[in-house]
């Protein structure tokens, strides 16, 4: 088995096939697998006193911390402060590095991005999907460099295939959900356009970090950079706000009133967060696409980026 047939196999959790415990266990000794072959040098968890460490790394003279979590719920600031907690009383210029495999509650990135203090890095699942491919140093030194140059805890690992693609879309969301809604608009799109320029959908999680994690793909790669947010501080203010971060930054913006979700017919936030990616990609199969265009010019505009125009329409 590849490393990520490996990763993926862990799921049987879903299906009772193993504890959450032995999943613990089992991820654990991957993860270990995963540095090894990155050749880096790893301390697997210890217990200085009064606290538990999952590990510690040593790559490219730096020194890193660990702490991995694989919970049924998303991870919720104040795991990310406690973590933190634990490298502000090591060694100065020590990292930590914080993964993620449930991804984290709303809004904890951005609060975590406040902080006066840079000292941890953020992987959420498809960070390590992707380690297991290109190999967790290539990873994290894409998320280094990011964290160095514009001050980022989270930035979306960019596949090395898909940085020198001119017509690639890359479309920055808030959430994991909104890069479910995207992945399956975009499936739409091209049942009505089979050339659809290729497009990869990532999330920021957060509005505070988007224009920041904007920076940060702009420098890596020459596909057309495509913003989708929510208006949750209206519309002028998000556009006014987000506008301003960007800076030089060339990326096309869409602020979609209330947010992403309308555009599968759900208005409700509570409604939205009991979604999962099956349920969306479910419900957005079912869409009048072509009613969609009709009322919502947005929706217009988001799909001609994929080369789809509806009948009497244009953008």
């Amino acid at each position: 088995m590849t490393l990520l047939e490996e990763l993926l196999a862990l799921n049987g959790l879903l299906a009772g096939t193993i504890s959450k415990q032995e999943r613990g266990r089992r991820f654990e000794r991957w993860l270990y697998k995963l540095f090894d072959m990155a050749g880096m040098q790893s301390r697997t968890a210890y217990r200085p006193k009064g606290e538990e460490i999952d590990g510690s790394l040593f790559h490219l003279g730096h020194r890193f911390l660990l702490e991995a979590k694989w919970w049924t719920d998303s991870v919720p600031a104040s795991s990310i402060y406690q973590f933190k907690g634990k490298v502000d009383g090591k060694l100065v210029g020590t990292i930590g590095l914080f993964i993620s495999m449930s991804d984290y509650s709303p809004d904890a990135v951005d609060a975590v991005r406040v902080g006066k203090t840079l000292n941890v890095i953020l992987f959420d699942r498809r960070d390590i999907e992707a380690a297991s491919r290109d190999g967790f140093d290539a990873v994290l030194e894409f998320k280094l460099r990011a964290a160095v140059e514009e001050g980022e805890i989270f930035a979306p690992y960019l596949q090395e295939s898909a940085r020198d693609v001119p017509r690639e879309l890359i479309v920055l969301v808030e959430g994991p959900k909104d890069v479910a809604i995207v992945e399956a608009f975009a499936e739409r799109f091209r049942e009505y356009n089979p050339d659809a320029p290729p497009y990869v959908a990532l999330p920021s999680m957060g509005l505070g970090g988007i224009a920041r994690v904007a920076a940060v793909i702009a420098s890596r790669t020459e596909g057309r950079i495509v913003i989708v947010v929510d208006s949750d501080r209206g519309q002028r203010d998000t556009s006014d706000y987000v506008t301003s971060q960007l800076g030089d930054v060339d990326a096309d913006l869409f602020i979609v009133k209330p947010g992403v979700e309308a555009w599968m017919g759900v208005q409700s936030v509570h409604e939205f967060r009991n979604h999962n990616t099956r349920s969306i990609r479910r419900l957005i199969q079912q869409i009048d696409m072509a009613a969609l265009a009709r009322t919502d010019p947005g929706f217009r505009r988001f799909a001609a980026l994929f080369g789809v125009e509806f009948l009497g329409h244009t953008s």
